[in-house]
């Protein structure tokens, strides 16, 4: 069980994505829970970065701080101060983040994010 959690995310280093990711993602765990592998976190997508189609073991919750993520197939945008929720095996995405400006955003999850559910 986790306990009460109060942090600065200025205080906390930015580090390399899982190796689930494409290369280029970046975050900064928050809280983390390694009874459930549930987590907050804040991660960040480079400008044109590309996530495939993919799903997760768990539901996650995503709230974009900065820039927008974009379905390629679909242009749906995802921007600033908008809110994404995923269940448990969704397939979601691809997502394209725009050359203009990195994404931004604060995620969590109910459970363990990886391995990733393929298409």
């Amino acid at each position: 069980m986790r306990s009460t959690v109060i942090i600065d995310p200025e205080t906390v280093e930015w580090s390399s994505g899982p190796e689930e990711l494409p290369p280029g993602a970046m975050l900064k765990v928050l809280s983390a829970d390694e009874e459930t592998g549930a987590i907050a976190a804040i991660v960040k997508f480079p400008a044109g970065y590309f996530e495939p189609k993919h799903g997760h073991p768990c539901g996650h919750d995503i709230l974009i701080i900065q820039g927008k993520l974009v379905n390629p197939e679909s242009g749906q945008e995802t921007s600033k101060g908008m809110y994404f929720y995923a269940p448990k095996g969704d397939i979601h995405g691809p997502f394209q983040v725009p050359q203009e400006e990195d994404c931004i955003f604060f995620i969590v999850a109910d459970g363990p994010l990886f391995p990733l559910v393929k298409p």
